[in-house]
């Protein structure tokens, strides 16, 4: 092969890369920009909703089931309950307003990398970690709240 070709596959290599790398960077920059400018359209995007519903209910029955001993009965009232919750929880304003009001400056957050499909995003300051999972390429969503 030729040194131009290599040279080219070599560039083509590295934007690519980059591109993968920097992609949460860039997803959680327009997650703050849908926010600020109050744009549903934009954040739902970014969002999957299914997927934070069900984390929001794993963390409720958790916590529930190790304070108390519940009966069967009063499993199933609490787990209809916490349904009613976290769907309540999942709407884009609810949402929305959890990063706004969460500390989540973009200029302070602290973004870790859980392996290739995952980042967690928090700050010194947050009540929750956000965690961005990948879906295809470099498309992220929001897909869960980790509760400290």
């Amino acid at each position: 092969m030729s040194k131009k070709i290599i040279i080219a596959v070599i560039a083509i290599l590295l934007i690519v890369f980059v591109h993968w790398y920097f992609s949460p960077y860039l997803a959680l920059y327009n997650i703050k920009k849908a926010i600020n400018n109050k744009n549903q359209q934009q954040m739902q995007r970014y969002i999957n909703r299914d997927s934070i519903k069900e984390s929001i209910k794993k963390q409720l029955l958790a916590e529930m089931q190790q304070d108390t001993d519940l009966n069967a009965k009063e499993i199933s009232l609490t787990t209809q309950m916490i349904d009613k919750v976290a769907s309540d929880s999942v709407s884009d304003n609810h949402i929305a307003e959890n990063i706004r009001d969460g500390n989540y400056n973009i200029n302070n957050i602290i973004l870790t990398r859980n392996g290739f499909n995952e980042v967690l995003i928090g700050s010194a300051n947050a009540e929750a970690t956000i965690v961005l999972t990948r879906f295809g390429y470099s498309n992220w969503k929001i897909s869960e709240f980790r509760f400290q």
